[in-house]
């Protein structure tokens, strides 16, 4: 993104992951704003990761059993779901301008719908949810994913 900006090649949409552990990106939103790009996020659900029971995970993505352990206290403390946590942390970031969901179910679809609900919730648990920030590629990018065969 760096190489886009400093030889100032002109878009106006970009479409990045982000969420509660990848926000490899978010250093960049304030001058991509400033130059009138808009910002949209997807893989909110970092591909289902953040629905994965800690106790299950394994390799690298025992390393962050904590993070997801905490993250679904937190959820359950505002007596919501961890989609609905996730969800709204993107949609918390005022420089998001939009954010990009796949549903694979009539029931999956009514439970982003309703997420809307919980903002002011995850509003007040802003701090908690931005030390969930993982660096380590191994778990953040899927494409790093081992895959069990």
């Amino acid at each position: 993104m760096k190489i886009f900006l400093k030889k100032k090649i002109n878009f106006d949409i970009i479409q990045v992951p982000y969420n509660v552990f990848d926000r490899r990106f978010e250093p960049h939103f304030v001058k991509l704003k400033k130059v009138g790009v808009e910002i949209h996020v997807r893989s909110v659900f970092l591909q289902g990761l953040v629905f994965k029971n800690p106790g299950d995970l394994t390799g690298d993505f025992s390393k962050i059993s904590g993070k997801l352990k905490l993250l679904a206290e937190l959820a359950k403390k505002g007596n919501t779901s961890i989609s609905s946590v996730c969800l709204n942390f993107a949609v918390a970031n005022k420089l998001i301008d939009k954010v990009v969901v796949g549903v694979d179910s009539i029931g999956n679809l009514r439970e982003i719908l309703k997420a809307e609900k919980d903002i002011d919730y995850v509003n007040n648990i802003s701090g908690e949810l931005l030390n969930l920030k993982e660096d380590d590629e191994q778990i953040i990018l899927p494409v790093n994913w081992k895959v069990k065969k």
